[in-house]
């Protein structure tokens, strides 16, 4: 579900998505979330999975997380692998891969980038706010 009011973010070199999860935690004056994650790029493996697992949870309203989340980072054998938690919850799981990208910034061609980026502002004005987040290595 995506928050049209909330302002996006694009972060690059995100890692597992700390600097991410610190914008997610502001809310506007209604108790909102004021920003969304929009794009996440990263390039490693085992923190583009945890990346995509975060997206995955910021996929449902506050408070309101599927018990099988819970399970699965539990160790609970009921969820046994991060896919098929994804295909439990198809449409959070699609929502969660589309934001979370695995790629290398500098070896992915740069038309990919800009297309992924337009693609995630995608129906927003260009007089409209998004904010550009990093943690380069």
């Amino acid at each position: 579900m995506i928050d049209n009011h909330a302002i996006p973010i694009i972060d690059l070199f995100a890692g597992p998505g700390g600097l991410g999860e610190g914008f997610m935690q502001i809310a506007d004056r209604r108790g909102r979330r004021a920003f969304r994650i929009a794009l996440s790029i990263e390039m490693d493996q085992f923190a583009h999975r945890t990346l995509t697992l975060r997206s995955f949870f910021r996929q449902f309203p506050i408070g309101d997380v599927p018990d099988d989340y819970y399970r699965y980072v539990r160790g609970d054998r009921s969820v046994p692998t991060q896919e098929a938690l994804f295909e439990r919850h198809a449409a959070a799981g699609e929502a969660a891969s589309r934001e979370a990208w695995r790629a290398t910034l500098g070896v992915t061609p740069a038309s990919e980038v800009s297309s992924r980026v337009s693609a995630a502002l995608k129906g927003r004005r260009k007089s409209d706010p998004w904010v550009l987040i990093g943690g380069p290595p």
